[in-house]
């Protein structure tokens, strides 16, 4: 898992004391998912303000491909 996708996880409690352990692989997948889509958008919302500058840097600081 990315290392910065893990610490969101963490942060919003979801792998504290084995929470994620607990999660099936689809809920697991589902949840990283989420966050990449997050990342994605939020890169997108950027990319109007200052074309592929800011989003590149969002998505490059979250490990999120393109």
């Amino acid at each position: 898992m990315n290392p910065h996708v893990e610490d969101l996880l963490y942060q919003a409690g979801l792998i504290a004391d084995g929470c994620w352990d607990e999660l099936g692989t689809y809920e697991r997948e589902a949840i990283e998912q989420l966050v990449i889509i997050a990342v994605r958008e939020c890169a997108n919302l950027a990319d109007e303000a200052e074309p592929y500058k800011a989003a590149d840097l969002i998505k490059k600081h979250f490990g999120v491909e393109s």
